[in-house]
């Protein structure tokens, strides 16, 4: 590796830090989103023994829950992440490298992932893909050398991440394709086969084979969080054409268009994708370098307008990361629900509340992190709708007894988004003193204590 790149992974350092660092200045907690508190929640469980049995076997959880064994959860959810940004970087480097790409290009590839906010978003909120993506880019590089035991040695590594997730078993399955011919794609065929095979007995098995509705929102501007910026899309589309004309790609730009159509249903596969978006659109960016300009006023135009197109995105992510919920106010209120209420009470709130309650107030709720493993699980969203939008009393304290909750939590959130008026449901039985006792009411959050006679 060059100077360069050691510049690129000190700035990439400095670009994961900043989301922790403002949200703890902001709000006195550092992991932004459901999604970190999940996993969290996941590795204390691991440190506890206290896994489901349907668990499917993730080693990113195994490893932050040993990781933080040795640190704490806390502090390991903080580097972890950071730590596999910057290994990921250095390592699509050699990739790169062994794939034939000239410096320059390598130099800006790896600069663009570093301040694309679908990197940002991967290696600050805490989440299995982030160690996927070292493990694939690491498998990869390693196939891409040409002696016989590192190809063996990459294809055992690739075998052993697609089993843990559907995304990996296609990302593999594509690179394999796409780089091999004849008979060579038998390598394929060796990873694909089990791996499909063992993730259709899983989700068969645990009832959700259903195909997921599909988003079509891929920029970021307009909201997608793991989204493509529109600079990138802009520059992708001419770097379609620039890799076309010197060689027909066709079977990558199938892949590619496979992988684009996959992606509206499952948005994760964007964090991979993005990579190879990137990618494509530094051939335009190569062009504009190496273009003889008449004026050279225009010229540093130009760059400058591309260079704040990019990373505007960045910041725009970080703010957004940093600003995300749980808030201080949220943060208090179930510090304080963790103070005044008993160990194994169970809290009634919104399904992804249930991260933070488990998490920060160390208290069970109806539906936890494991909620994808529950049996009945339609049974149970269908009881949890009941309890918020009944009106009728003897009901809904059946099922508050069903469930054995002690406590209702409600945020601004649900104010808004599940009641339209505020004598609806829930919040109309709430006038029933004898069974809910409004204990906290701060900053628009309420906790009600439930009394059971």
């Amino acid at each position: 590796m060059n100077k360069k790149i050691y510049i690129m992974i000190t700035v990439a350092a400095l670009v994961l830090s900043m989301v922790p660092l403002l949200r703890f200045i902001n709000h006195d907690t550092i992991l932004p989103g459901r999604e970190s508190y999940h996993h969290l929640d996941l590795a204390a469980s691991i440190q506890k023994s206290g896994l489901p049995e349907e668990y499917i076997f993730n080693p990113f959880h195994h490893l932050l829950a040993y990781l933080g064994k040795a640190l704490s959860l806390s502090l390991s959810a903080i580097i972890l992440p950071s730590v596999l940004g910057m290994l990921s970087l250095i390592i699509l480097y050699a990739l790169l490298s062994n794939l034939g790409f000239k410096e320059q290009q390598k130099n800006i590839i790896t600069a663009l992932t570093a301040i694309s906010p679908a990197f940002i978003y991967m290696f600050t909120i805490i989440n299995p893909h982030a160690l996927s993506m070292v493990l694939l880019l690491l498998s990869f590089y390693i196939y891409t050398r040409d002696d016989a035991f590192s190809k063996t040695s990459a294809l055992l590594l690739m075998t052993g991440t697609a089993f843990y997730s559907p995304i990996n078993l296609l990302v593999i399955a594509s690179f394999l394709i796409y780089i091999n011919n004849g008979l060579r794609r038998l390598y394929s065929l060796a990873v694909a086969i089990p791996s499909i095979i063992n993730h259709i007995l899983i989700f068969r098995s645990m009832g959700f084979l259903n195909i997921p509705e599909p988003s079509f929102n891929i920029i970021f501007e307009l909201g997608a969080s793991i989204g493509y910026t529109t600079f990138a899309l802009l520059l992708f589309i001419p770097g379609l054409y620039i890799v076309w004309k010197n060689k027909k790609q066709i079977k990558g730009y199938s892949l590619l268009l496979m992988m684009g159509t996959i992606s509206f249903y499952f948005s994760d596969l964007n964090l991979f994708l993005n990579v190879i978006v990137i990618i494509i659109a530094t051939y335009p960016i190569i062009a504009l370098i190496k273009r003889e300009w008449a004026l050279e006023t225009i010229k540093k135009a130009t760059f400058f307008i591309l260079l704040i197109g990019l990373l505007l995105p960045a910041a725009i992510q970080i703010k957004s990361l940093a600003d995300s919920q749980p808030s201080k106010e949220v943060i208090s209120s179930l510090e304080w629900l963790k103070d005044n209420s008993n160990k194994g009470s169970v809290i009634f709130s919104e399904t992804e509340n249930s991260f933070w309650i488990q998490t920060v107030a160390e208290r069970d709720t109806v539906l936890d992190s494991n909620q994808l493993y529950q049996s009945n699980l339609e049974g149970i969203k269908e009881d949890i709708n009941t309890i918020f939008y009944s009106r009728n009393l003897e009901k809904t304290t059946q099922l508050l007894r069903q469930y054995s909750i002690d406590y209702i939590y409600i945020d601004p959130e649900m104010k808004s988004n599940i009641w339209k008026e505020p004598g609806e449901g829930l919040l109309f039985l709430f006038r029933n003193k004898e069974t809910f006792e409004k204990i906290y009411s701060k900053n628009s959050i309420e906790i009600w204590k439930i009394t059971l006679s």
